[in-house]
Protein backbone atom coordinates (compact mmCIF):
# COMPACT_ATOMS: atom_id res chain seq x y z
CA UNK A 1 0.00 0.00 0.00
CA UNK A 2 2.80 2.57 0.90
CA UNK A 3 4.19 1.32 -2.26
CA UNK A 4 1.32 2.70 -4.01
CA UNK A 5 1.06 5.69 -2.60
CA UNK A 6 4.22 6.59 -3.55
CA UNK A 7 3.74 6.02 -7.41
CA UNK A 8 0.63 7.74 -7.00
CA UNK A 9 2.54 11.07 -5.57
CA UNK A 10 5.23 10.42 -8.11
CA UNK A 11 2.65 10.25 -11.01
CA UNK A 12 1.07 13.31 -9.99
CA UNK A 13 4.27 15.25 -9.41
CA UNK A 14 5.47 14.09 -13.12
CA UNK A 15 1.67 15.39 -14.63
CA UNK A 16 2.04 18.44 -12.46
CA UNK A 17 5.45 19.57 -13.59
CA UNK A 18 4.50 18.94 -17.43
CA UNK A 19 1.21 21.33 -17.33
CA UNK A 20 3.70 24.01 -15.75
CA UNK A 21 6.22 23.31 -18.56
CA UNK A 22 3.71 23.52 -20.92
CA UNK A 23 2.69 26.58 -19.84
CA UNK A 24 6.20 27.91 -19.97
CA UNK A 25 7.08 26.76 -23.15
CA UNK A 26 6.09 30.72 -25.17
CA UNK A 27 2.93 31.93 -26.26
CA UNK A 28 -0.01 30.01 -26.78
CA UNK A 29 -2.78 32.46 -27.86
CA UNK A 30 -2.94 35.28 -30.28
CA UNK A 31 -2.33 37.42 -27.69
CA UNK A 32 0.52 35.85 -26.62
CA UNK A 33 1.99 35.66 -30.14
CA UNK A 34 1.74 39.02 -30.72
CA UNK A 35 3.30 40.19 -27.27
CA UNK A 36 6.36 37.65 -28.64
CA UNK A 37 6.71 39.97 -31.84
CA UNK A 38 6.48 43.56 -29.96
CA UNK A 39 9.66 41.82 -27.59
CA UNK A 40 11.28 40.32 -31.01
CA UNK A 41 11.01 43.86 -32.39
CA UNK A 42 11.82 45.98 -30.09
CA UNK A 43 15.39 44.02 -29.92
CA UNK A 44 15.54 44.30 -33.65
CA UNK A 45 15.10 40.48 -34.69
CA UNK A 46 11.84 41.81 -37.02
CA UNK A 47 12.05 38.53 -39.21
CA UNK A 48 10.99 36.76 -36.14
CA UNK A 49 8.85 39.18 -34.52
CA UNK A 50 7.15 38.87 -38.01
CA UNK A 51 6.59 35.12 -37.99
CA UNK A 52 5.60 35.50 -34.27
CA UNK A 53 2.73 38.42 -35.65
CA UNK A 54 1.39 35.53 -38.75
CA UNK A 55 1.10 33.16 -36.13
CA UNK A 56 -1.02 35.66 -34.06
CA UNK A 57 -2.86 36.55 -36.90
CA UNK A 58 -3.61 32.92 -38.13
CA UNK A 59 -5.01 32.12 -34.63
CA UNK A 60 -7.51 35.41 -34.69
CA UNK A 61 -7.47 37.11 -38.15
CA UNK A 62 -9.66 39.31 -36.33
CA UNK A 63 -6.58 40.42 -33.95
CA UNK A 64 -6.60 44.15 -35.50
CA UNK A 65 -3.41 44.92 -33.03
CA UNK A 66 -1.24 42.72 -34.40
CA UNK A 67 -1.89 43.69 -38.04
CA UNK A 68 -0.93 47.03 -36.91
CA UNK A 69 2.26 45.92 -35.48
CA UNK A 70 3.00 43.34 -38.70
CA UNK A 71 2.69 46.83 -40.90
CA UNK A 72 4.56 48.80 -38.19
CA UNK A 73 7.32 45.87 -39.11
CA UNK A 74 6.92 45.90 -43.08
CA UNK A 75 7.11 49.60 -43.12
CA UNK A 76 10.76 49.07 -40.83
CA UNK A 77 11.38 46.03 -43.22
CA UNK A 78 11.03 49.13 -46.14
CA UNK A 79 7.96 47.35 -47.55
CA UNK A 80 5.16 49.49 -47.21
CA UNK A 81 2.87 47.90 -49.67
CA UNK A 82 2.66 45.51 -47.37
CA UNK A 83 2.68 48.12 -44.27
CA UNK A 84 -0.24 49.11 -46.38
CA UNK A 85 -2.31 46.40 -46.59
CA UNK A 86 -1.86 45.54 -42.85
CA UNK A 87 -3.23 48.95 -41.96
CA UNK A 88 -5.90 48.67 -44.10
CA UNK A 89 -7.11 45.61 -42.61
CA UNK A 90 -5.99 47.07 -38.87
CA UNK A 91 -8.77 50.19 -39.75
CA UNK A 92 -11.58 47.86 -41.01
CA UNK A 93 -11.17 45.88 -38.10
CA UNK A 94 -11.66 48.28 -35.30
CA UNK A 95 -12.55 51.03 -37.24
CA UNK A 96 -13.51 53.16 -34.18
CA UNK A 97 -10.78 52.56 -31.85
CA UNK A 98 -9.12 55.27 -29.61
CA UNK A 99 -5.96 54.09 -31.47
CA UNK A 100 -6.66 54.16 -35.10
CA UNK A 101 -5.21 58.27 -35.54
CA UNK A 102 -2.07 56.30 -35.05
CA UNK A 103 -2.90 53.58 -38.20
CA UNK A 104 -4.10 56.32 -40.21
CA UNK A 105 -0.77 58.38 -39.47
CA UNK A 106 1.01 55.06 -39.95
CA UNK A 107 -0.73 54.22 -43.44
CA UNK A 108 0.01 57.75 -44.17
CA UNK A 109 3.99 57.72 -43.86
CA UNK A 110 3.84 53.98 -46.39
CA UNK A 111 1.69 55.92 -48.89
CA UNK A 112 4.21 58.26 -49.20
CA UNK A 113 7.25 56.41 -49.16
CA UNK A 114 5.13 54.48 -52.02
CA UNK A 115 4.77 57.94 -53.92
CA UNK A 116 1.02 57.90 -53.27
CA UNK A 117 0.51 61.73 -51.88
CA UNK A 118 -3.10 62.00 -52.39
CA UNK A 119 -3.70 59.04 -50.26
CA UNK A 120 -1.40 59.98 -47.70
CA UNK A 121 -3.10 63.46 -47.47
CA UNK A 122 -6.53 61.81 -46.93
CA UNK A 123 -5.29 59.77 -43.87
CA UNK A 124 -2.94 62.77 -42.56
CA UNK A 125 -6.64 64.33 -42.36
CA UNK A 126 -8.15 61.51 -40.80
CA UNK A 127 -5.25 61.34 -37.87
CA UNK A 128 -5.47 64.54 -37.18
CA UNK A 129 -9.20 64.88 -36.96
CA UNK A 130 -9.06 62.07 -34.33
CA UNK A 131 -6.51 64.02 -32.11
CA UNK A 132 -2.83 63.72 -33.88
CA UNK A 133 -0.78 66.37 -33.59
CA UNK A 134 -0.26 67.30 -37.29
CA UNK A 135 3.19 69.22 -36.50
CA UNK A 136 4.28 65.75 -35.84
CA UNK A 137 3.12 63.92 -38.60
CA UNK A 138 3.52 66.89 -41.63
CA UNK A 139 7.54 66.58 -39.98
CA UNK A 140 7.88 62.69 -40.68
CA UNK A 141 6.11 63.23 -43.97
CA UNK A 142 8.45 65.64 -44.95
CA UNK A 143 11.29 63.30 -44.20
CA UNK A 144 9.79 60.49 -45.54
CA UNK A 145 9.37 62.44 -49.08
CA UNK A 146 13.38 63.39 -48.77
CA UNK A 147 13.83 59.57 -48.98
CA UNK A 148 12.10 58.70 -52.06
Amino acid sequence: MHFQAARLRTLFFLIALALFLAGCGGPTDAQGYNSSGVKLFERGQAEEALAEYNEAIRLDSSFAVAYFNRGQTYFALGQPQKAVQDYAEAIRLNPDRAQVRLVYASRAMAYTLLGNDSEAQEDIGRAVELGHDPRLLLRAIDELKKQR
